[in-house]
């Protein structure tokens, strides 16, 4: 597999697409540029681009391509923060959980919809069954069988209360 580095600079009529070490070539549209870009390449080479890792830059100006790398990063920054608040959320629900608070206590506790507690511990159950699953890959265990895991996940849950189901 081979990466391509492209510039994307607007003008008038779409985008013109630098490839380095390459050559340009054009496209209306940056949705459309990787699709023109590996049409060029496999047109100048002969061979399939398909699977090359295609890296688009466009180029605005104005300030424009600053502000965008700042949004962009802002925007990966609060997807680190969601899932690290997700994780959190996770481990005090099970620990909640373990010290017998019911789902709708969990929910208070936590400030989340009782559908959430639900998701949370639900994904914390999910996540031990996936690491029986690892442990019988790497011989650590006997396998469980798929049957064998939908009994041990709706066992989990049956022994919860009425109250406590959510």
């Amino acid at each position: 597999m081979t990466t391509y580095t492209v510039r994307a600079k607007r003008w008038k009529h779409g985008w013109e697409l630098h490839i380095d070490g390459v050559g340009v070539t054009q496209s209306r549209s940056l949705g459309d540029a990787k699709t023109m870009v590996r049409d060029y390449i496999e047109t100048l080479t002969d061979a399939d681009a398909s699977v090359d890792e295609i890296i688009i830059t466009p180029e605005v100006g104005n300030g424009l391509d600053e502000l965008a790398r700042k949004a962009r990063e802002a925007v990966a920054a609060a997807e680190r923060a969601r899932h690290e608040a997700a994780v959190q959320s996770r481990q005090v629900a099970i620990r909640l959980k373990e010290a017998g608070l019911s789902g709708r206590d969990i929910s208070e506790v936590l400030n989340v919809s009782a559908q959430r507690v639900s998701q949370l511990l639900r994904s914390a159950t999910d996540r031990v069954l996936t690491t029986v699953d690892q442990r019988v890959d790497h011989g650590h265990s006997r396998p469980v069988s798929a049957d064998r895991k939908r009994t041990l996940s709706s066992s989990a849950r049956s022994r919860r209360s009425p109250r406590d189901r959510v």
